[in-house]
């Protein structure tokens, strides 16, 4: 199941998308996408493509005193077994692309049980038909933005905020760069790159995109991306920024200039992500991540022969696009779990239900307040 926090700019005339009924002022959708099933006996099934049908087990199966009703539950859209990654990336993220490129914030993530599905829907493989929603993005970004700037041009600075630097300022910084670069052991090799262009970005605007990577592990923030010289990841706090947007304190933000490089860092904190083994799931993942792109964008100076800037830092523009893929849902009773599986359980349960509360009151379109935040 996939969900996502949008603006008020929809892009569906911008690729082949098959009209839905939804509300254009709503500021969440839920998607629900269905995995492949070979036994016997399902547990639902898809109505249309926008509602489900919860169906009665077996007659052996039923527990006692359990209501023996079958529901049907709507949605903004509901995928199938034979709907592909291109078709989920298409309905489900090119309107919140199309957001970063005007400027707005955007939120998707992946939620459901341990071995549903997430992660594939998320991140995929290399191939055109199984590549994911997080490279789907990162391709169509770099496809539809003008005018990107020089390196260290722009750059991250205190409280969440960017900053400008001289064009002698920037070309050194590049030089001390170019000795000491973020490196992965993973390298990009053949994999499938999304050609859809989108339209929305301001060419007056020069840009940047950086990308940064973080975990959520039993109620601690890390940062994926962190040089950390002996292997253990500092515990980050989280603070607020001069608008209120909740950051992670000294999470690095990277600057890249291609979707490859973007996902060489993406595989750089992948390889620090906590992963076990379970039961249900060989590849179960043990925290909660999440992928910022950040594009920060300023008014073009006309005046300078080269694609730069007005040297104003007030006139920097900053929106985000956070890919989130939470950890799945489990029960104990199923997964066996013991020991430090156990507690990394229980966190994760204990914070999806967490969320749950906070979709529950941006649903009743927050006419009441409630604490979101429960992670250091």
């Amino acid at each position: 199941m996939a969900s996502r926090k949008r603006g008020i700019t929809p892009a569906r005339d911008q690729v082949r998308r098959k009209k839905l009924s939804l509300d254009e002022t709503d500021n969440i959708e839920v998607f629900c996408r269905l995995c492949p099933y070979s036994g016997s006996t399902p547990s639902l099934k898809a109505i249309d493509d926008l509602s489900i049908q919860t169906l009665l087990p077996p007659p052996q199966f039923r527990r006692e005193n359990a209501p023996q009703v079958e529901k049907i539950f709507g949605f903004g859209r509901v995928f199938s077994e034979a709907d592909g990654q291109e078709v989920v990336f298409e309905q489900t993220s090119v309107d919140l692309i199309v957001n970063l490129l005007k400027g707005q914030n955007s939120l998707l993530f992946t939620y459901g049980v341990t071995g549903s599905g997430k992660t594939y829907t998320m991140t995929g493989k290399p191939t055109e038909s199984d590549t994911g929603l997080l490279p789907r993005t990162l391709d169509v970004i770099f496809n539809s933005v003008n005018n990107r700037v020089d390196k260290c041009i722009f750059y991250p600075a205190a409280l969440n905020t960017f900053e400008i630097r001289s064009t002698l300022d920037a070309h050194m910084k590049r030089h001390q760069m170019a000795t000491d670069r973020l490196s992965t052991s993973r390298e990009i090799t053949d994999r499938y790159y999304e050609a859809i262009k989108l339209s929305g970005y301001d060419d007056n605007m020069v840009c940047s995109v950086f990308v940064s990577y973080v975990e959520i592990y039993n109620n601690y923030c890390y940062d994926l991306l962190e040089d950390a010289k002996n292997g253990v990841l500092t515990k980050r706090e989280l603070r607020q920024d001069r608008q209120q947007q909740v950051y992670v304190d000294g999470a690095k933000d990277v600057e890249v200039s291609s979707s490859e490089e973007a996902l060489e860092v993406f595989c750089l904190g992948e390889e620090r992500r906590r992963v076990s083994s379970t039961i249900l799931n060989k590849d179960s993942s043990r925290s909660h991540s999440v992928f910022t792109i950040k594009l920060v964008m300023a008014p073009r100076a006309y005046e300078t022969k080269t694609v730069y800037p007005v040297m104003d830092s007030s006139q920097i523009v900053v929106s985000q696009l956070c890919l989130v893929d939470l950890a799945g849902s489990e029960r104990a009773k199923r997964t066996q779990n013991m020991g430090e599986r156990l507690a990394e359980a229980n966190s994760i349960n204990q914070s999806l239900m967490n969320l749950r509360q906070c979709i529950d009151v941006l649903r009743r379109n927050q006419r009441e307040y409630f604490q979101c935040r429960t992670s250091s």
